[in-house]
């Protein structure tokens, strides 16, 4: 069994599902070959693939780790591949007919899995030999792979207990996913729950004549799930796979062949009768323009602007903690009340009456919710939260403490890998205004910032300096915000620039920088996550090591608010670009229109990533993989200042101008990148670079432009270019 040394992947059927998984493969590394029934369809299909948003690439020199083919041509590449992945379209026959040409040509051992959501593993793996349905699952990405984590592992009735092990590990540590195991049913645990729920949201919608933007309103952040709705949701996962998976459960699901939830909506059947399917055919539910997107009105079927809901309690009940909240909607005596009435409780009780059918347990069920569609809380939780008695049906809670309740009844302690713990799982043995030192075990630390989006204030400084006095030494730095850092405080920085208060200013620049140097020297390794901007990044890159989460978005945005990087941004920045001139004018450029990288990888193409920092491509694993890192790392040596090389300040010059004509900075971007100029060209030491760091930042304080930069961003959290 060689699935952890697994390194070439072959994929057949290049739909969205298929380039998805392929480009997910090809993030992390593999050898990825792409197949379907043509080398037009596959080229074509890449190619659209290639430039749709949000991207599937973290950089887009990933694309080359994937060759493309066809079947009729390249299907022996199978034969080199050590993880077959079969994505073609949901056609059972052409999906039995594949799987046999694949059989002689595998080797012994090679995992293959089906991506299917319509039909069983046991039905399509009926035919195969006992060798090769020893190593068949079902693997069940969902869309988009590259940012959902979960995928659905639905073993093969022979397959032995310590494959389907092997199998999970795999896809965890090295597919960078979380994995629920489900059972061999119609749709599995994801699509078949996801799509009684969406259509029973728009049979509710059309019954209760509310629009798409009520809906969404209340279906999406209001319930804990992402902003995207019911609405947006269908649209992305494609109109013609919901339709097919109604029909799919119809079929295999006897207690639900005259299931009227199953049945299409009426605006449902009028989009796919008009080829409208989706974000795949440019339109569905929602139609991009543009500005805004248009909407379909589900009275006259017709596109039009999009309209604010107009539910006066929706956005009060929104501050409140999500139990709470949706105890209050469900007893809301307006619309909102009787959407929830109508839709969310019928589709918990749903859960519940299938829940035995389908998974091992209500916790993989919510699992599935809360990894595959970003739903703050599952089914079983909100019905503990709701109260049996109010969703009407008889049961114990689901949860209790830290255990939940098995099929048997028994509660069962909620497993606690090491591997997937947060911060919260550990105790907290110090704390104060904006932090939490907590216990990691094996001598490790994590001390985490707690103020809010990880606000980066001479507060932050004083008291890891003070822990770091106390002994603070072997420890991960990191955050409990929703984010790890947004950078420093702003409004400070406005404050004293408006009251002239440079000396003062001047003393916190100074006390970060300081705080840098003393993190170089200790064992530690920053762990960020979301965003990890500004201040809080130059924080981060103080560290010997960071370990990044794949989709942090990370670096120095300064100057969108007038300012450039002071505390040893645009030092640190500079000695990683210093031996290559044209890189450090590239770099000096990306900090001057202060660009934030969209993920770990792009950080490193804008040199705001070292080489020997780790992106973490699972998310739940960073808290670990930094621990594990701790104790390996040594204090940071840090790399001799070279002097410039050849005429940098010129060709930095020219770099600000090329951009300034394309459009890509403002004049006063230019003005902001000639004050980092000074540091990358003229600044003759790390010392000198330090001083002018500081010295540039208070200049650039005085100006009227940057004044009013920080001021509108203070006021309004958005940048203005003036």
């Amino acid at each position: 069994m060689r699935y952890p040394s697994i390194k070439n992947v072959c994929v057949i059927g290049s739909g969205t599902i298929g380039c998805g998984i392929a480009a997910h493969l090809a993030n992390l590394g593999f050898s990825v070959a792409l197949l379907d029934i043509s080398q037009e369809v596959v080229v074509t299909n890449f190619d659209r693939f290639k430039v749709i948003k949000p991207p599937h690439f973290y950089v887009t020199d990933k694309a080359s780790n994937i060759r493309l083919g066809n079947i009729n041509d390249h299907l022996a590449w199978v034969s080199s591949a050590d993880w077959v992945v079969e994505a073609v379209a949901e056609h059972l026959e052409s999906k039995l007919e594949l799987l046999a040409k694949l059989e002689p040509l595998l080797r012994p051992g090679t995992l293959v899995t089906t991506t299917t959501s319509c039909f069983s593993i046991k039905s399509l793996g009926a035919s195969l030999s006992q060798s090769m349905r020893e190593h068949f699952a079902g693997v069940h990405f969902l869309n988009a792979p590259r940012y959902v984590k979960l995928v659905e592992l639905i073993p093969n009735e022979v397959m032995h207990p310590s494959v389907i092990h092997q199998i999970t590990t795999f896809l965890e540590e090295r597919v960078a996913r979380r994995v629920v195991v489900a059972k061999d049913s119609p749709g599995f645990i994801a699509s078949r729950f996801s799509v009684w729920s969406k259509l029973k949201a728009i049979h509710v919608a059309e019954e209760l004549d509310l629009s798409i933007e009520e809906v969404d309103a209340i279906t999406g952040q209001f319930l804990g799930r992402p902003h995207s709705g019911t609405f947006g949701l269908c649209d992305s996962v494609g109109l013609d796979l919901l339709r097919d998976l109604a029909m799919s459960v119809r079929a295999n699901c006897p207690s639900e062949g005259a299931s009227l939830t199953l049945d299409l909506p009426r605006s449902l059947h009028y989009l796919l009768d008009k080829g409208w399917l989706g974000e795949k055919t440019g339109q569905g539910y929602y139609r991009p323009e543009a500005k805004d997107a248009l909407v379909l009105d589900l009275r006259t079927q017709t596109y039009r602007a999009q309209i604010e809901p107009n539910f006066p309690n929706l956005f009060e009940l929104s501050r409140l903690p999500l139990g709470e909240r949706i105890r209050k909607g469900v007893a809301d005596k307006g619309t909102l009340g009787k959407f929830l009435r109508n839709y969310l409780l019928p589709t918990l009780r749903y859960a519940f009456s299938i829940r035995e059918e389908v998974c091992l347990s209500v916790l993989d069920f919510d699992n599935v919710l809360k990894w595959g569609y970003g739903w703050e809380k599952g089914p079983f939780e909100i019905i503990d939260e709701l109260g049996t008695e109010v969703v009407e049906i008889v049961a114990k809670p689901f949860y209790e403490g830290d255990a939940y309740r098995a099929y048997s009844g028994t509660c069962v302690p909620i497993p606690k890998n090491v591997e997937f713990k947060s911060t919260v799982d550990f105790p907290v043995v110090a704390e104060g205004k904006t932090f939490k030192l907590r216990d990691l075990g094996d001598g490790v630390r994590a001390y985490c910032l707690t103020n809010k989006m990880g606000i980066i204030d001479p507060n932050v400084a004083q008291e890891l300096n003070e822990q770091m006095d106390k002994g603070l030494d072997r420890f991960v730095l990191t955050s409990e915000a929703k984010v790890f850092s947004v950078g420093f405080d702003l409004r400070l920085f406005l404050q004293m620039a408006v009251e002239k208060e440079f000396d003062a200013m001047l003393g916190i620049l100074d006390s970060i920088q300081l705080l840098g140097e003393r993190l170089e020297q200790k064992q530690c390794v920053s762990a960020v996550y979301g965003y990890c901007l500004g201040g809080g990044y130059e924080l981060a890159i103080s560290a010997p090591k960071m370990v990044l989460a794949a989709e942090c978005q990370i670096g120095l945005p300064e100057a969108k608010v007038g300012l450039m990087p002071a505390g040893r941004g645009t030092t640190l920045t500079r000695l990683m670009a210093q031996a290559n001139s044209k890189r450090l004018a590239e770099v000096a450029v990306h900090l001057a229109a202060g660009l934030i990288a969209p993920n770990a990888d792009m950080g490193r193409v804008l040199g705001y990533v070292r080489q020997t920092d780790v992106t973490e491509y699972n998310p739940d694993r960073l808290l670990y993989t930094a621990k594990q890192l701790v104790g390996t790392v040594e204090p940071k040596q840090r790399t001799a200042w070279q002097p410039s090389v050849g005429p940098v300040g010129g060709m930095i010059d020219r770099a600000l101008d090329e951009a300034k004509g394309a459009g890509e900075l403002t004049e006063y971007d230019q003005t902001i990148g000639h004050a980092i100029k000074a540091v990358y060209a003229k600044a003759t030491s790390y010392e000198h670079a330090l001083r002018l760091e500081r010295e540039e930042f208070i200049e650039l304080c005085k100006k009227p432009h940057s004044l009013a930069r920080l001021k509108h961003m203070v006021d309004t959290n958005k940048p203005i270019r003036n």
